[in-house]
């Protein structure tokens, strides 16, 4: 399993996209976006089969709320990465691919798990989303809705 949300890895991570002069791809509506405060992403978990969907939930801890994708399907051996929104009274997580634009392509899909959280969130209602979105050479690079829910994080 991957953890890149180690200070020691996320320190290098900003130093690298401060040194290359670049930010992740984003959409232009998720400019503005921060990478979430944890992220996992598990090994390959299968083959998708026709008809497979992802399934997301979300769970309340405290004053964070963590995001669980089960079951998503990206290219076998593909890294991908969360961003989060959080403006009044909306939480919006996207996950993507690292590499948007992969100059060689996987012949393959695979089924991954994805779990990330934001943390120290103020007391509100919170509509909460996770949007999903494939490299730009899949045709599927616009962000697609999964799922979304209310969420009441208390002080």
């Amino acid at each position: 399993m991957r953890t890149p949300s180690s200070p020691r890895h996320s320190l290098l991570l900003a130093s690298l996209v401060a040194f290359a002069g670049c930010g992740p791809d984003l959409p232009a509506e998720w400019k503005g976006a921060s990478v979430v405060d944890s992220f996992v992403q598990s090994e390959c978990g299968g083959t998708p089969e026709e008809g497979d969907e992802a399934r997301v939930s979300f769970t309340r801890r405290g004053a964070a709320i963590q995001a669980n994708l089960s079951e998503a399907r990206f290219r076998c051996e593909q890294e991908v990465e969360g961003f989060v929104k959080v403006e009044e009274g909306a939480i919006q997580f996207l996950v993507q691919p690292v590499d948007m634009n992969p100059s060689m392509v996987a012949g393959c899909d695979c089924l991954y798990n994805v779990t990330m959280d934001v943390q120290e969130l103020a007391p509100d209602v919170y509509n909460v989303s996770l949007s999903v979105r494939g490299d730009k050479q899949s045709g599927q690079d616009e962000p697609t809705e999964l799922f979304s829910e209310k969420i009441v994080v208390d002080g």
